[in-house]
């Protein structure tokens, strides 16, 4: 009796859709401007306030909601997605925090 065993081929890696955060801008021509606000306001911030600008940007109308992956490349101070994720579920608990943003954006 003789086996044959054959190499199996390489599965592909898994295609995952990769979106820049400019993207999530709502106009185009002033997105460096917002991305460069947005950094002064968040870089260096712990996680609460990185997702509460980026909360008070959407509501504001600067942005649309970015994926967490777009988000955390942009910010890597938006910490795990469950703190995100947590304060994206909760806005109106914030606020008067996510007001005060505002006024800064």
């Amino acid at each position: 009796m003789t086996i044959r065993i054959r190499e199996r081929a390489a599965a592909p890696p898994p295609k995952r859709k990769v979106s820049s955060f400019p993207v999530f801008v709502v106009n185009v021509s002033q997105a460096e401007a917002v991305i460069q606000r947005l950094h002064g306001l968040i870089d260096g911030k712990p996680p609460k306030i990185c997702a509460l600008t980026i909360l008070a940007a959407i509501s504001s109308g600067l942005l649309t909601q970015p994926t967490y992956s777009a988000l955390r490349d942009e910010f890597p101070e938006i910490g795990a997605r469950t703190n995100y994720s947590y304060y994206l579920g909760r806005p109106d608990n914030y606020t008067k925090d996510i007001e005060a943003i505002k006024k800064s954006l």
